[in-house]
């Protein structure tokens, strides 16, 4: 009995030995995706899922884009502040409207009434 109990030991090691590692967590690709996201964040704003999409226009998977956009270390409120301000450098807007054009841009409805809020409203 003990001998069958050893040589299916020794089959599970051999089985297990033989797969694949899984792959390591987070993936070059998932690195590569969050510097290029600290790239755009560092000369525009965007909001998380603008991020995202931005990315996944880069050609990064679903998977690498959200990574990035999870991980980057970004603080979405002061974004939306910052995407706010140059929003106004361009147009006036009421409160009501601006809030209206940051959740266009992806922000949340929070997001986006501290972004015009940090803007005077």
């Amino acid at each position: 009995m003990k001998k069958i109990f050893l040589l299916l030991f020794v089959l599970l090691l051999l089985f297990c030995s033989c797969r694949n590692p899984e792959p390591e967590y987070p993936t070059e690709r998932m690195e590569k995706a969050k510097n290029s996201a600290v790239f755009y964040l560092s000369s525009s704003s965007y909001s998380k899922s603008g991020l995202v999409a931005l990315l996944e226009e880069k050609g990064y998977s679903s998977e690498e884009s959200s990574y990035a956009a999870e991980n980057c270390g970004a603080d979405w409120y002061k974004q939306s502040a910052i995407c706010a301000k140059e929003l106004l450098e361009f147009s006036s807007f009421t409160k009501e409207a601006l809030i209206f054009q940051l959740e266009i841009k992806g922000f949340t409805h929070e997001e986006a009434v501290y972004g015009a809020e940090q803007n005077g409203y």
